[in-house]
């Protein structure tokens, strides 16, 4: 059971939403993406650690994979509650927001 401290207020989780979109943006929608391009990641969470260098294809990999992740246990959760999966895949996220449509 998270305690009082693990709690987040909406304000500040939309905060914090926002400069991660801001970061993935500036990640995919450069020139072009450089895949062996080395990030520094400093912000580690004991600052005692080293920074680690992370090749960029290993944070395109995570980030898909973590929105895979996280659409299986929403599915297993309504479904243990007797609660029809909605399309949560990629495919049909895309033709909801316009991004997947008929060629006219």
């Amino acid at each position: 059971m998270p305690s009082d401290d693990d709690v987040i207020p909406f304000d500040e989780l939309g905060a914090h939403l926002e400069k991660v979109r801001t970061a993935v943006d500036g990640i995919f929608t450069g020139s072009q993406f450089d895949p062996e391009k080395v990030v520094i990641d400093a912000a580690r969470r004991r600052p005692s650690d080293p920074p680690l260098e992370i090749e960029s294809w290993t944070m395109l990999a995570q980030f898909v994979h973590h929105g895979s992740d996280h659409r299986a246990h929403i599915g297993t959760i309504l479904g243990t509650h007797g609660i029809e999966t909605p399309g949560l895949d990629v495919w049909a996220y895309g033709r909801e927001i316009g991004a997947i449509r008929e060629r006219r």
